[in-house]
């Protein structure tokens, strides 16, 4: 999951946008704008990493499948449900 700062640039790949009373905007170009604020998270999935030869629960639960903390760890991800932003006004 990925809450986005305020001055993220827009992704329309990652993100949907609705004005501040919560309507959903369906049209309109966004690609020079910023985040204002990130109302809902993205969702992404990730490819999973092998578990090693040991059998306990700790190398079975390898917060690497979950977390993934920079641009380049999310460029093999896929969007599950994009973030729900609202823009800064022009």
């Amino acid at each position: 999951m990925i809450i986005y700062k305020p001055g993220t640039n827009y992704d329309e790949n990652t993100m949907s946008v609705e004005t501040e009373d919560g309507m959903a905007v369906l049209s309109g170009l966004h690609s020079e704008r910023v985040v204002k604020i990130c109302l809902e998270a993205a969702v992404f999935s990730f490819a999973r990493k092998e578990v090693s030869g040991e059998t306990g629960l700790e190398s079975m639960i390898l917060s690497s499948n979950f977390v993934h903390r920079n641009k380049e760890q999310r460029a093999t991800s896929h969007v599950l449900v994009r973030a729900v932003v609202v823009l800064v006004s022009d």
